[in-house]
């Protein structure tokens, strides 16, 4: 009775003093605390399920003709040092079309900004927007335009 009645005072919030001083805590308040903990449960994975089916978004902002350029230029270089100049791997995969057509489109835009944990894969977030990133991402899976 007594774990029951602090399991759900730190559900509650309150602290360890007015635990020890209170009584036990009333059942009816005891299931509302329960029944809000389950909603917010819910809640939060019906938000997650919804993010995982969301596909990519068609509102991003599609860099000018200019700063295409800039990222053409900067894929080629600078991930064609690992990922090969034609993009068709070295030391990182291939990012052909055929290679990355079937890739998480969310998955490969997060590696772009943050990198791959473990791995030579750098994030590039201090370079690139995330709207740029997606048009990268976007780019790459129709075929990765030359210079």
């Amino acid at each position: 009775m007594l774990e029951s009645q602090f399991a759900a005072a730190r559900r509650c919030g309150r602290s360890a003093r007015a635990r020890a001083q209170s009584g036990p805590v009333p059942s009816r308040t005891k299931r509302t605390m329960e029944n809000v903990g389950c909603a917010r449960l819910a809640a939060l994975c019906g938000l997650l399920l919804s993010l995982a089916l969301t596909p990519a978004r068609a509102d991003s902002a599609v860099p000018d003709s200019a700063r295409q350029k800039e990222l053409t230029h900067f894929v080629r270089q600078e991930c064609g040092f690992c990922h090969g100049l034609r993009l068709t791997g070295g030391l990182g995969s291939a990012l052909t079309a055929e290679a990355m057509r079937d890739r998480p489109f969310e998955a490969m835009v997060d590696t772009i900004l943050h990198g791959r944990g473990g791995t030579a894969m750098p994030g590039w977030a201090s370079f690139l927007t995330e709207d740029e990133a997606r048009w990268i991402v976007q780019r790459l899976q129709e075929g990765f335009p030359n210079e």
